[in-house]
């Protein structure tokens, strides 16, 4: 080589490492823009990624409910895995004693006594559900909730509401509220029984909100889920048993379902037949709510969601099943980590469950990424949300692990198909700012390590050349 050129050798090498150095430590600039996937420092929206299911066909239901609408949730994670008309406003009638009885658990104690009076009793129609409580009757709190949620009796409800607030009209202010606070925001309740009321309504979907809300609670989900109670003795009235309204609750009636663990009727002429109950089996709960249907098919419908729910879909766990972000052995994320010194994976996904069709792969399920979540201090990086269409199936929270705690720098994330198994693999493709600042520091060693050999090179030919001058 002609003496001039021994500079190029260094800046060569120096070349190879850099170009080398981004397929090492994350994706090119080039594959970000492509994907337009943005720093941290761009707007909020582009902080979102969303990926469409692949080639999943959603299981139909045989034949949709009688009833003007009606929802099937899964309570833990929320997911929605039928619906119909969800959001139409309809009078609820009975089955606003949900909220009634949640309300009462929340503000009351269950062993305080309530004295009945005239005002909590003259504004009640006489064809209304009632026990038969009179003015000047003390009863107990328990003893009103199991009143109110099995017999579904009016008296109950508005004894149960002069308690907590004072007057039936502020406390269905209250109940608005509360349902407002786990967004129930299209119900409006006027009162605390449901009995007709042009200002009294909600939709299947804030019902099984309230319903998901309630059962939350252990207090209510034991006292909804009973089938016989007996009745303490008052200073007006003997001690009685009552019986759950609920059919689909009480063995060796008719329409007896042996998973159902709670449930509320209702019924009024504008309401029609309205009905929540939830059901429990194989480890998930389901939680259906039809509303304006008819005492021949109501429950009827009601058993066949719950069928098709246990029949088509699985509830799992997202950290134990989920493969494309980081949690693997084989992504990228492991692979550069133990080239730094850890065998960890350098993300790690948060407790949660989603709820997808029984046939169904999670890696195939669609999703939401949102990277615009803040860090606590517990090194969030992205809230993970599972998708059909728009409604949600399950949500986890992607935590950066503890071997960078410290260095928490991710930039951003996108898919990429790998040749091998054609599976999304987001892992693959973050950015962290230390390996960059490692392969850097890396270069320049190996750089700084060649031009010395190469002086030494030199040197030793400049003195053999003087030496044969000689």
């Amino acid at each position: 080589m002609k003496r001039g050129k021994f500079w190029l050798i260094p800046v060569i090498i120096a070349l190879c490492i850099l170009n080398i150095t981004p397929y090492v430590y994350g994706s090119t600039d080039a594959e970000y823009d492509a994907a337009g996937v943005t720093s941290e420092n761009e707007s909020t929206a582009a902080d979102i990624i969303i990926k469409e299911a692949e080639d999943e066909v959603w299981p139909a239901l045989t034949e949709e409910p009688y009833g003007k609408a009606a929802i099937l949730i899964e309570p833990d994670t929320g997911a929605v895995i039928y619906s119909k008309n969800p959001d139409e406003k309809l009078y609820p009638a009975s089955i606003t004693k949900i909220m009634t009885g949640l309300l009462a658990v929340e503000n009351l104690n269950l062993s305080d006594t309530i004295t009945i009076t005239d005002d909590m009793l003259k504004a009640l129609p006489s064809d209304a559900a009632r026990q038969g409580i009179v003015p000047g009757e003390v009863i107990m709190v328990k003893d009103c909730l199991y009143s109110l949620l099995l017999r579904s009796n009016n008296d109950m409800a508005v004894a149960l509401a002069f308690a907590v607030a004072g007057s039936e009209e502020e406390f269905a202010k209250l109940m608005t509220e509360r349902a407002h606070s786990i967004g129930a925001v299209n119900t409006n309740f006027a009162n605390a029984t449901g009995l007709h009321d042009e200002n009294h309504y909600t939709t299947a979907r804030d019902m099984a909100l309230i319903t998901r809300e309630a059962i939350s609670n252990p207090t209510f989900a034991g006292i909804w889920g009973t089938d016989e109670y007996t009745m303490a003795a008052t200073n007006m009235e003997e001690s009685f048993t009552i019986w759950h309204r609920h059919d689909m609750l009480v063995s060796g009636r008719a329409n007896y379902y042996q998973y159902a663990i709670g449930g509320k009727t209702g019924y009024t002429d504008e309401a029609g037949r309205t009905l929540v109950t939830c059901a429990s089996k194989d480890g998930m709960k389901l939680i259906a709510v039809i509303l304006y249907s008819t005492s021949e098919y109501v429950v009827n419908d009601t058993k066949s969601l719950f069928d098709y729910g246990y029949n088509n879909f699985k509830k799992i766990t997202i950290s134990g099943n989920e493969k494309r972000f980081g949690q693997s052995t084989g992504t990228g994320f492991s692979i550069v980590s133990k080239v730094y010194g850890s065998k960890n994976s350098l993300l790690s996904i948060g407790a949660g469950s989603v709820v997808i069709p029984k046939d169904m792969e999670l890696f195939k399920a669609g999703y939401k990424l949102d990277m615009s979540i803040q860090d606590t201090g517990k090194g969030e990086v992205a809230r993970l949300t599972y998708m059909n269409g728009s409604n949600e199936l399950g949500t986890a929270t992607i935590y950066m692990s503890t071997l960078l705690n410290d260095n928490k720098s991710v930039v951003s994330s996108l898919e990429k198909k790998t040749e091998e198994t054609k599976k999304t693999d987001v892992s693959t493709v973050f950015t962290i700012n230390i390996y960059y600042i490692a392969g850097g520091i890396g270069a320049v060693i190996v750089i700084a390590f060649v031009i010395r050999i190469l002086i030494k090179i030199r040197k030793r030919r400049n003195i053999g050349k003087r030496y044969y001058r000689k």
